[in-house]
């Protein structure tokens, strides 16, 4: 101890012992590239560019518009979740809600609460 009664390190020297991991720890990656539980949720390539002028809802209308006509998303599969889409391209939830709101309203899409939204089995033709 010193004089003014604190200790130093050399007072009291430690062993520190390295841990043996017998097992190869598992980290838990929290964030969006795995967050897909199941298989079949489309990946999105594009992103919506923030930089653009145009409503980041009309750019993922746009995108998710082009998944559907283009055969990406089939007649009655599900579209990725609000979560999900929120998540890939860095947009608020009102922003995807506005999004799935067009297609709606274009009759491409159904919403059924607490089920999912849809693609219309019309909409691929």
């Amino acid at each position: 101890m010193d004089a003014e009664g604190i200790s130093t390190p050399a007072a009291h020297p430690r062993t520190i012992r390295a841990r043996r991991i017998t097992q190869p720890i598992q980290a838990r990656h929290t964030g969006h590239s795995c967050y897909p539980a199941c298989s079949d949720t489309v990946s999105l390539v594009k992103h919506v560019d923030h930089m653009d002028l145009a409503p980041l809802y009309a750019q993922l209308a746009d995108l998710l518009r082009e998944m559907i006509t283009s055969g990406e998303l089939q007649p009655r599969s599900t579209l990725p979740s609000e979560s999900y889409l929120q998540q890939e391209q860095g947009v608020s939830r009102g922003t995807v809600r506005m999004a799935i709101g067009i297609l709606r309203d274009e009759g491409l899409v159904i919403t059924i609460g607490g089920h999912g939204t849809f693609v219309k089995e019309h909409a691929a033709s």
